[in-house]
C-alpha cells in the first residue's frame, strides 16, 4: 500500500522548493544583474569623468590615470578605450611621463631681410620610433597660415627658409611676433611650452649675446575663457627692441588669431606680469582718513612707462598712485562718511592696476593696436573695509613717570596702516579732552595692539593720583589712520598713578581674631596702582623656621584698602596663649604695569632713620553661651572669661536663624554681647519660636558657632502630674469600648484570610497532579 502520509509531505516540500526556492533564485539573478549593470555604469561614468581629451600635452595627459598619450594623433584619450594598436605603431602609445617626446624651438629670432629656417628639435626618443613616424609623415609648417613645407632631418624637424620684410616695419615698430606651428598629416604637433610658438623678428642686428644679456622683458601666457594669451613687454633699456608691447589672443587650439578693440581691457594673470602682495588687507571702513594702500608689482616700471597707472581697491578709487621703486605703487583709500559707507554694500574685495597708454606712447615702438589698450592686473589677496573693535586694556593703570606695556584686545586691530593709542582725559562734558599720555606701538595683529607709554604731558596733584572713575575723565584711546576713533570697553577708566611708591600712614593699629577673615582697614597713599595686595603675619617657631599666614585685600581708593586677617589657627605654639601680638606683619603689592612687587613702607620711613609701629594683635575667637529676646531684639551673650569683641567689629558679624529662615541685622558688638534686630521681611511669630542662631564672625571661611536660646526656669507644681495621669485614665476609659471592637474585627479578618490561602494552594496541588 502507498504510503499517503509520506507522499503528501514529499509533495508539500516539492512545492515549497518549487515556488518559493525558484522566486528567491530569480531575486538574486536580477540583483546580480542591477548590480553588474551598475558597475557598468560606474565604470562609464569614471570613463567620461576621466576628461582625458583636455590634457594638450603628453606630459599632462599621461599624469592621469586611465590616460595615454596618442603620437599618432597628436591626443590624449582613454587607455580602456584604445583599440589593440597595431605593432609598428605599438610604441606610439606613451603611458608614462618619462617616455614622452619633447620637442623644442631652437631659435626664436632673427632679423628682417634675412631668411630664417623654424627648426624644432626631438629629444627623449630612445628607440628613435617617435623621429622614425615623422620622417614617414607630412609634414606643414605654418606661419599664420600652413603655405611651408617641413621635413626630418636627423633629430630635427626643419622647416624651409622664409624671410620677412623691412615693409613690415614701416609703422615704427621695432620688434614682430609670430605665430608658428608644425602639422603631423592633419594634426598639430603639441609643444610643452607654447612659448616655441612665438617667433621674434627684430627690424635690426641684435646678437645673441644682447638678446640673452635683455633679460629685463617680461612674458607671459595664460588661458582664459577658451582664449589663448600672449604678452610680451621690454623696457626703454632693451638693447634689441628698447620700450616694447605686444599681445595676441588666439583661440584654444591657437590657429586662428582674434582681433580687438583698440579700448579693450586685457586682464593679464600670469606671475611673470601680476600683483604680488597688498597692504594693508583691513582698512577703516568709515572715517575722516585716509588709509595708505602699499601694493607691490612684478615689472611695474617696465609696465608703467609711458602709461597712466590707476588703482581700484574693492571698488573704491585709490588716490595719487606713485611709483616707490621698480615694483612697489603707493596710493590712498579715503575713508567714507557713516552715511556713504552705510549705503555702499561692497566691503570686501581684490586690488585692481590698470595700465592705460599715454599719447606720447603713440610715439614707441610698439605695434599699433597697443596704443590705446589697457592691460589691467587683479591681486589675489581681497582687502577688506572693516570696523575695528577696541574690546579691553591690560593693566588698567600705570605710574605717571612711563614705561607701563599696553596690550589692547578687540578685533580687526590690524586695520590701516597707522595706529595711535593714548590716554585721554576730560574735566567736564563742556571741555576738550586732554592727552594725559601717549603710547609708542610696539607691535599689533588683528587681535592685539601692543605700546609702551610714555611720561605724562599734564601736571598731577602732589602726592596723589588721578583716579578717574567716569567714562569722560580718563579713557585709552586708539585712532586708526588718523580716522576713526575707539575706546576701550573694559575697563571704562583708567588710572595715572603719581609719581612715587605707595605707603602706609603711621599711627594705625591692626588686630585680627585666630580664625581669621575679619577686616583690617588699612590707610595710606598712592594705592590706586596696587594689584594683588595681600596682609601678611609672620611667626616663629622658636627655631629659625619662619611661617607666613596671608589674606587678600582690595584697594578702594588711593588712600585706603580694606584686607582681612590671616588665619592663624596652624600658627605656632605661641598663639594658645592669647591675645598675643606679632611684630614681623605688613602689606606687600604688585605695582600695576610695573612687574614688581614688594612691601608697603610706613610713610615716616621715608623721612626717619627708624620707626616704632604697633605690633599686629591676635585675638582668640569670641565665644557666646546663649541669646535671649528683648524688646523684639535677639541678644547674644559671651561667657565670663570670653574676649568677645576683641579684634572685630559690627561688619565682620553675621547671625542666621538655625531653624527657619529670615534676616536679622547686626547693631552692636561688645566685649559681653551683640545685639541684632530681625528685618521687615521676617515674620514676628519666627521669634516665638526661634531656638538656635548661627553665629559668624569674619565671613565665609571665618570662625561660627551656634547659640541656643536661654532657657527659663518654672514653679514646680505637684498638681501638674496628678492632672497628667488622669487625662491618662480619662482617656483609656473613654476609648476602651472602641478598642475592644477593633481588635475583634481584627481577628475575624485574619482567620478569613487564613482559610482563602488554605483553598487557593489545594487547588493548584490538584492541578498540578492531573497534568
Amino acid at each position: 500500500m502507498v504510503n499517503c502520509e509520506s507522499s503528501r509531505k514529499n509533495e508539500n516540500n516539492w512545492d515549497h522548493f518549487s515556488i518559493k526556492n525558484i522566486l528567491h533564485a530569480i531575486a538574486l539573478v536580477l540583483t546580480f544583474t542591477a548590480h553588474a549593470l551598475h558597475a557598468l555604469k560606474a565604470e562609464s561614468i569614471v570613463v567620461a569623468e576621466l576628461d582625458c581629451p583636455e590634457s594638450t600635452t603628453c606630459t599632462t595627459c599621461t599624469k592621469k590615470p586611465l590616460c595615454s598619450w596618442s603620437v599618432e594623433l597628436q591626443a590624449c584619450v582613454n587607455t580602456k578605450l584604445l583599440r589593440a594598436p597595431q605593432s609598428n605603431l605599438q610604441q606610439l602609445i606613451i603611458h608614462n611621463e618619462t617616455r614622452c617626446p619633447r620637442f623644442e624651438a631652437v631659435n626664436k629670432s632673427s632679423v628682417a631681410g634675412v631668411s630664417f629656417k623654424y627648426t624644432v628639435r626631438i629629444s627623449n626618443d630612445a628607440e628613435g620610433s617617435v623621429t622614425a613616424f615623422l620622417a614617414g609623415s607630412t609634414i606643414t609648417c605654418c606661419i599664420e597660415s600652413c603655405d611651408f613645407r617641413g621635413s626630418v632631418v636627423d633629430d630635427s624637424i626643419v622647416c624651409v627658409a622664409v624671410r620677412a620684410p623691412r615693409s613690415y616695419f614701416a609703422d615704427g615698430a621695432t620688434a614682430l611676433i609670430s605665430y608658428i606651428y608644425v602639422m603631423i598629416g592633419d594634426r598639430k604637433l603639441r609643444f610643452d611650452d607654447d612659448a616655441d610658438h612665438y617667433y621674434t623678428i627684430y627690424d635690426r642686428d641684435c646678437p645673441a649675446t644682447s638678446a640673452a644679456e635683455a633679460n629685463d622683458c617680461a612674458t607671459c601666457l595664460w588661458t582664459d575663457g577658451g582664449y589663448k594669451h600672449y604678452l610680451k613687454s621690454c623696457p626703454t633699456g632693451d638693447p634689441c627692441t628698447g620700450p616694447y608691447w605686444v599681445y595676441d589672443k588666439r583661440d584654444a587650439d591657437g590657429n586662428e588669431k582674434l582681433r580687438f578693440a583698440d579700448d579693450d581691457l586685457v586682464r593679464v594673470r600670469c606671475a611673470e606680469i601680476g600683483i604680488l602682495s597688498v597692504r594693508p588687507l583691513y582698512a577703516p571702513r568709515t572715517g575722516s582718513g585716509t588709509t595708505a594702500m602699499t601694493i607691490t608689482v612684478r615689472n611695474h616700471r617696465m609696465l608703467a612707462e609711458n602709461r597712466t597707472v590707476t588703482v581700484a581697491v574693492a571698488g573704491r578709487r585709490c588716490e595719487d598712485p606713485v611709483t616707490y621703486d621698480d615694483q612697489t605703487i603707493t596710493c590712498s583709500v579715503p575713508q567714507h562718511p557713516s552715511s556713504v559707507a552705510a549705503a555702499s554694500s561692497t566691503f570686501a574685495g581684490p586690488v585692481e592696476v590698470v595700465y592705460t597708454p599715454t599719447s606720447s606712447s603713440s610715439s614707441s615702438r610698439s605695434s599699433s593696436t597697443m596704443k590705446t589698450t589697457r592691460f589691467a592686473l587683479r591681486s589675489s589677496e581681497t582687502v577688506g573695509f572693516v570696523d575695528p573693535e577696541t574690546i579691553s586694556v591690560s593693566p588698567t593703570c600705570g605710574p605717571a613717570s612711563g614705561g607701563t606695556k599696553l596690550t589692547v584686545r578687540g578685533r580687526f586691530l590690524d586695520a590701516g596702516n597707522a595706529v595711535r593709542v593714548s590716554v585721554v582725559s576730560t574735566e567736564s562734558e563742556t571741555t576738550a579732552e586732554t592727552v594725559v599720555m601717549t603710547c609708542d606701538t610696539v607691535s599689533r595683529d588683528r587681535h592685539t595692539i601692543v605700546c609702551r607709554t610714555n611720561a605724562t604731558v599734564v601736571r598731577h596733584r602732589e602726592n596723589s593720583s588721578y583716579r578717574y572713575n567716569e567714562s569722560r575723565s580718563a579713557r585709552v584711546k586708539v585712532q586708526f589712520d588718523g580716522g576713526p576713533i575707539r575706546y576701550v570697553q573694559s575697563p571704562a577708566s583708567w588710572t595715572v598713578c603719581a609719581a612715587g611708591d605707595a605707603a602706609l600712614d603711621a599711627g594705625q593699629t591692626f588686630a585680627g581674631t585666630v580664625s581669621g577673615g575679619t577686616a583690617v582697614p588699612v590707610r595710606g597713599i598712592r594705592f590706586s596702582c596696587l594689584t594683588d595686595a595681600q596682609f601678611y603675619v609672620r611667626d616663629r617657631d622658636g627655631g629659625a623656621a619662619t611661617y607666613q599666614h596671608a589674606a587678600g585685600c582690595r584697594v578702594a581708593n588711593d588712600t585706603y584698602m580694606e584686607c582681612r586677617s590671616p588665619d592663624m589657627q596652624h600658627a605656632s605654639s605661641s598663639v594658645g596663649v592669647v591675645p598675643a601680638t606679632f611684630p614681623d606683619f605688613g602689606v606687600r603689592a604688585w605695582y600695576c604695569g610695573e612687574g614688581r612687587a614688594s612691601d608697603l613702607p610706613v610713610q615716616l620711613q621715608l623721612f626717619r632713620s627708624s620707626v616704632v609701629r604697633s605690633p599686629f594683635s591676635l585675638y582668640a575667637d569670641p565665644v557666646y553661651v546663649d541669646f535671649e529676646i528683648r524688646d523684639g531684639a535677639i541678644v547674644i551673650s559671651g561667657g565670663p572669661s570670653s574676649t568677645s569683641g576683641r579684634g572685630y567689629a559690627v561688619p565682620d558679624v553675621t547671625v542666621r536663624f538655625g531653624n527657619s529662615t529670615g534676616a536679622c541685622q547686626v547693631t552692636s558688638v561688645s566685649r559681653h554681647e551683640i545685639v541684632c534686630r530681625p528685618t521687615s521681611t521676617t515674620a514676628a511669630t519666627v521669634l516665638d519660636h526661634l531656638r538656635r542662631v548661627v553665629v559668624t564672625v569674619g565671613g565665609d571661611g571665618g570662625y561660627a558657632c551656634d547659640v541656643h536660646k536661654k532657657i527659663t526656669e518654672h514653679r514646680k507644681d505637684g498638681r501638674g502630674g496628678k492632672l497628667l495621669l488622669f487625662a491618662g485614665v480619662t482617656l483609656f476609659s473613654c476609648c476602651r469600648d472602641v478598642a475592644i471592637v477593633s481588635a475583634a474585627v481584627l481577628l475575624i479578618a485574619s482567620i478569613i484570610c487564613v482559610l482563602l490561602l488554605r483553598a487557593v494552594t489545594k487547588n493548584r496541588y490538584v492541578i498540578s497532579v492531573d497534568t
